[in-house]
């Protein structure tokens, strides 16, 4: 690793073993027990409350993560009462005008809370209170309950031992456990929750043997991830598919959320136990430290367990002292800010 990537090329070289599938794909349900709404009675009324909501937001005002979850919030509740207004007006005289006022507004309104978040300085457990009290994706029963089944199947798989290799032998393992689901196919549910459990055991394995593969190939794991995760996406299509869509971005997803925060969580240890070299080796773990944080989004959260959560705090303690201790390697952004960035970047894609 001499070069040093773009952020994109980066994380998905250092992540060889953590292929992250964009799915176009989303999952619609209930919201739960959303805050009561103000009804408008037209767009003219509710483009007026929009303003006012606007120019009631304080400027360099040093908001704490409690004040913007709030006022976030409000503002989201009330954005839903405008749109509903402006849904039930469809006749208006100047719909496109209407329809222009409103993104100026709402992007106004975004721009505005998120100036609020550098009036002081943020932290990753900031973040995480903020993103998990902000941007939780709801769930229609049939899919809450997948995703409790989803939890116990992966948290199942934490009593299976790793295999006890070397790091080659531990890499060829995990090829041949990719080359033979590809050979099989993936025909039913049982296909792929064998898979699963195998391949997680296989990911577990090699995480063990993490500060020793910097001269190990990997790429051969890595297309064959990626290969077999374009297969497993299938299986929600045709006329009888053995999953439904949801079904499908949820345990992917999970699938997803599990694999990041073992990688995390073995990058702290490693860094704690002295097992990490400068240089490049450093920049690497910097990258899948930092992973989680820039990978996870909304939905993801929401389909995390109690204890995966607990693992996130975890990590949003642990993940500066262990930047400190790799001596600060080189990254595009800088880390002491990211926290801020992130809590902006989830308030302006709300």
């Amino acid at each position: 690793m001499t070069d040093y990537p773009s952020k994109t090329t980066r994380l998905r070289q250092i992540a060889a073993l953590l292929p992250a599938v964009v799915l176009a794909l989303s999952v619609s349900g209930c919201k739960g027990d959303a805050p009561k709404t103000e009804s408008f009675p037209g767009a003219d009324d509710a483009l007026a409350g929009y303003s006012a909501f606007l120019h009631s937001i304080p400027e360099h005002k040093a908001f704490s993560t409690t004040e913007l979850v709030s006022s976030v919030r409000e503002w989201k509740t009330l954005d839903d009462s405008v749109c509903a207004a402006m849904f039930r007006d469809s006749v208006h005289t100047d719909r496109a005008a209407v329809d222009s006022a409103y993104y100026s507004l709402r992007d106004s309104i975004t721009g505005k809370l998120a100036s609020l978040v550098d009036g002081r300085k943020r932290s990753l457990r900031d973040y995480l209170d903020f993103a998990m009290a902000v941007n939780r994706p709801g769930l229609d029963s049939l899919s809450r309950q997948f995703m409790m089944s989803a939890h116990r199947f992966y948290a199942s798989m934490d009593s299976v031992p790793v295999f006890s290799l070397d790091n080659v032998s531990t890499i060829r393992r995990y090829e041949d456990i990719l080359d033979d689901a590809a050979r099989r196919g993936f025909r039913d549910k049982r296909d792929l929750f064998m898979f699963l459990r195998n391949e997680d055991r296989a990911f577990r394995s090699f995480l063990g043997h993490l500060p020793t593969l910097g001269d190990i190939p990997l790429a051969k794991v890595r297309d064959g991830s990626s290969a077999l995760m374009k297969e497993m996406i299938g299986l929600c299509q045709g006329d009888t598919p053995p999953f439904s869509t949801s079904e499908i971005v949820i345990l992917l997803t999970m699938r997803n959320n599990r694999r990041l925060l073992q990688n995390a969580l073995q990058c702290v240890n490693d860094i704690n136990n002295r097992k990490v070299k400068g240089g490049d080796q450093a920049a690497a773990y910097l990258w899948m430290l930092l992973q989680p944080w820039i990978s996870f989004d909304g939905f993801a959260l929401s389909l995390m367990s109690d204890a995966q959560v607990g693992v996130m705090q975890v990590l949003a303690t642990e993940t500066p002292k262990c930047i400190d201790k790799l001596g600060n390697p080189k990254f595009p952004i800088d880390t002491d800010e990211l926290p801020s960035l992130l809590i902006k970047t989830t308030i302006t894609n709300l």
